[in-house]
């Protein structure tokens, strides 16, 4: 039995995965719920790296209206 993942190209893998969020349709970085970043998070990645920015320190303080808002989306 072969390993597929002695092949599997670690080095494209971000790129591949942004490539198929967009060309599936499903993340519109002009989607009204994410006017709270600035910048925009342009796909589905960076909206998650944004909302584990917003989420990190929001046990203290609270969570944004927007930042939940984005999470929702």
């Amino acid at each position: 039995m072969q390993d597929p993942l002695t092949s599997f190209s670690w080095a494209s893998l971000y790129r591949s995965y942004d490539l198929r969020c967009l060309q599936g349709g499903n993340f519109d970085s002009n989607a009204k719920y994410l006017d709270f970043f600035q910048p925009r998070p342009n796909c589905d990645r960076a909206l998650y790296y944004s909302l584990v920015e917003q989420f990190a320190g929001a046990a203290a303080i609270g969570i944004p209206l927007g930042a939940y808002e984005a999470m929702l989306y």
